[in-house]
């Protein structure tokens, strides 16, 4: 019998079939690949407790295999071809920023080459690339107001910097804070001195920008828009708040910069500049 131990051949379970019933001889040798003889395996099979046999019997017969949930994400089998990384990458990222905007929504009110405008002419603004960060963001709605950190990461966030009454939202930070509309009204009234015609700036020329019949009009009100909400946005990181005085000076510094370019965009704008008379 040495060779049953090498064969694996050390319980009584391994000479039962799956019903728990002792194998015949015959199945035992063809099984274990041997040649045991009637006279041992009889030895062994008959000095096996009847009430061991049943009890083994019992357990192979009651062995229930449990059945595990499928894994899904999102309604769909983590094995199904559809959840690939493009799916897993969709999922996480709507998980873990709940409070993402579509541009798209943002900009429905809007023709296709309106959006192509907004989107892309700021780029070759002469301005500071930072400035060209917030103006970004606020486009894509993106910028990083209290209430946008709140909404995305689930931090306790303050009011309003300026007012401490109302919730600091994109739109409340660039435009409905009355300490901002004052600026934009002391602004809209300087390019009015010029007869530099247009309604007064909404929430939306704000954040997107104005389209106007006059194109050096145009040009010179979407750079002063954006150099304005990059202040307001200094002044938000400062704690200070915006003043028609402050931003003046803000404007005069960008239009002596703007002076030492050696650029067709920025000497453009310098003129323009000037003639506002901020000095």
């Amino acid at each position: 019998m040495e060779d049953w131990m090498e064969k694996q051949i050390w319980s009584i379970v391994r000479i039962m079939d799956g019903s728990g019933n002792i194998l015949e001889l015959d199945e035992f040798n063809t099984q274990y690949n041997t040649d045991c003889s009637i006279e041992t395996y009889k030895k062994v099979t008959q000095n096996i407790q009847s009430a061991l046999i049943q009890l083994i019997k019992n357990n192979l017969l009651n062995i229930t295999i449990p059945r595990l949930h499928k894994i899904k994400i999102d309604y769909v089998d983590l094995v199904n071809e559809k959840c690939n990384n493009k799916f897993l990458r969709q999922y996480l990222v709507n998980t873990l920023y709940p409070g993402r905007t579509r541009s798209t929504l943002i900009l429905r009110d809007f023709d296709k080459s309106e959006i192509s405008t907004i989107r892309t002419k700021f780029l070759k603004f002469p301005v500071p690339p930072k400035y060209k960060e917030i103006h970004f963001k606020t486009i894509n709605n993106i910028y990083p107001s209290n209430k946008f950190i709140r909404k995305r990461f689930k931090f306790e966030v303050e009011n309003c910097h300026n007012c401490s009454t109302n919730v600091e939202t994109t739109e409340h930070l660039f435009h409905e804070c009355e300490t901002v509309q004052n600026l934009w009204r002391s602004l809209h009234n300087l390019l009015s001195s010029k007869s530099i015609n247009m309604d007064f700036l909404s929430c939306q020329n704000i954040q997107m920008g104005v389209i106007l019949k006059n194109k050096e009009n145009e040009f010179l009100v979407n750079n002063l828009i954006i150099v304005t909400k990059y202040y307001i946005h200094k002044c938000r990181f400062a704690k200070s708040s915006p003043s028609w005085s402050a931003l003046k000076n803000e404007i005069l510094l960008f239009q002596r910069c703007l002076k030492k370019i050696d650029n067709a965009q920025a000497k453009k704008l310098y003129a323009l500049i000037v003639t506002l008379q901020l000095s």
